[in-house]
């Protein structure tokens, strides 16, 4: 099954994602979704506005959307009711460099495929080059699994209005030795970017 991953930069691919969302949520998952477009049948957030970096998958062969991911800077503004859900800090200096990843879903003929892990490669690489040291994300809890073989770590729980009880976890972008010990398929991505900047004069 092959596939593109790019980051969105018209409206009509923004709201291709905003209608496969609702098809997974909604239609499928039947979750409860507070800024649920029924009549337009779309899942759109203020988070999605102005600031977030989405990504879409689309299989090569239909053009047709199979997967999607958000990553939002907090240098770029606040993240709403997420500041006090994953415990953000309110320094410039910290927020500067720190992201939140948000709404990663799969069409489910994928979901058995690496898809994910190459939409979580794609925010990664992105955020590495944008500055990013620190991410956040939460998770049912059946979901723990799949980010610690990523390289987060459990932060706590806490009750979501739309998903009940999660699990916040982080990801240090730097933690090489982390990596290397969960064999996450980012330990590559930032050994390439460290020898792509020592190759320019830039490591420290």
């Amino acid at each position: 099954m092959e596939y593109t991953i790019r980051l969105v930069s018209t409206d009509e691919d923004r709201f291709a994602v905003y209608r496969f969302r609702y098809e997974i949520y909604v239609k499928e998952m039947g979750r409860k979704q507070v800024y649920a477009d029924h009549d337009r049948r779309l899942v759109e957030d203020p988070l999605d506005w102005a600031t977030s970096r989405l990504f879409v998958a689309r299989e090569a062969k239909t053009n047709a959307i199979i997967g999607t991911v958000r990553t939002n800077y907090l240098r770029d503004g606040s993240v709403g009711g997420y500041e006090a859900h994953y415990r953000l800090p309110e320094s410039p200096n910290l927020r500067s460099s720190i992201s939140m990843t948000t709404r990663l879903m799969i069409e489910p003929r994928y979901r058995r495929t690496r898809l994910a892990i190459a939409l979580a490669e794609a925010t990664y690489a992105q955020a590495l080059q944008d500055g990013i040291r620190e991410d956040f994300i939460d998770c049912n809890s059946h979901l723990l699994s799949f980010f610690d073989r990523l390289g987060y770590r459990f932060s706590h729980s806490v009750e979501h209005p739309e998903y009940g009880m999660v699990d916040v976890m982080n990801l240090q972008f730097h933690d090489r030795s982390h990596f290397e010990a969960k064999r996450s398929p980012f330990l590559a991505i930032l050994d390439r970017s460290l020898s792509d900047a020592s190759g320019f004069g830039l490591a420290s």
